[in-house]
């Protein structure tokens, strides 16, 4: 069986992605799980915390991939390839909180999260193109980078069975 603050946390994820973080409010959180709010903040003390500990673990997992793709002054394909099957799986654990994260305003203007999404963009784009990119280069990283995010920002779409020609588009992206 699921643990209560997990359902929270799926709970909170649905009701986040379907009306937004500041239209739901504890008392639809608590009512969707099943609780009252009084037992909600017996596992999160705010709806901040509940936000927070969404977000939180995807913006490590990506921290991660960055991690393991160090900054070179050129990336081979392989390479290039690797770190953005990496960003996809990151992507694609939770499409739901991947569209969360983009699209949620609360978590632009979160005092921590605005800050380290800006970062991650910027640090994948730099190990991307390359330490010493040109402005072609950069573009060429952005174009790949956002080939491989849109589709699964789409939400129609099933993207995982095609996540490899996913990867191979945004690498053709790159080399075009």
């Amino acid at each position: 069986m699921v643990d209560t603050r997990a359902r929270i946390l799926d709970a909170a994820l649905r009701l986040f992605s379907r009306d937004g973080f500041q239209s739901s409010t504890v008392r639809d959180l608590a009512a969707a799980v099943g609780l009252t709010s009084a037992a909600l903040y017996y596992h999160f003390p705010s709806k901040e915390a509940c936000l927070e500990a969404l977000v939180a673990p995807y913006l490590d997992a990506a921290e991660q991939v960055l991690d393991r793709h160090p900054v070179v002054p050129d990336l081979g394909r392989a390479q290039r390839r690797s770190l953005l099957s990496d960003y996809l799986v990151v992507l694609l654990e939770s499409p739901n909180l991947t569209r969360l994260v983009d699209r949620d305003p609360a978590i632009a203007a979160h005092t921590d999260f605005g800050h380290r999404i800006s970062q991650l963009v910027d640090e994948f784009l730099l190990r991307l193109a390359g330490a010493d990119a040109t402005p072609e280069q950069q573009l060429r990283a952005t174009a790949a980078l956002g080939a491989v995010r849109r589709p699964v920002l789409r939400g129609d779409l099933d993207v995982a069975p095609l996540a490899e020609k996913l990867v191979d588009l945004a690498l053709r992206i790159f080399d075009a």
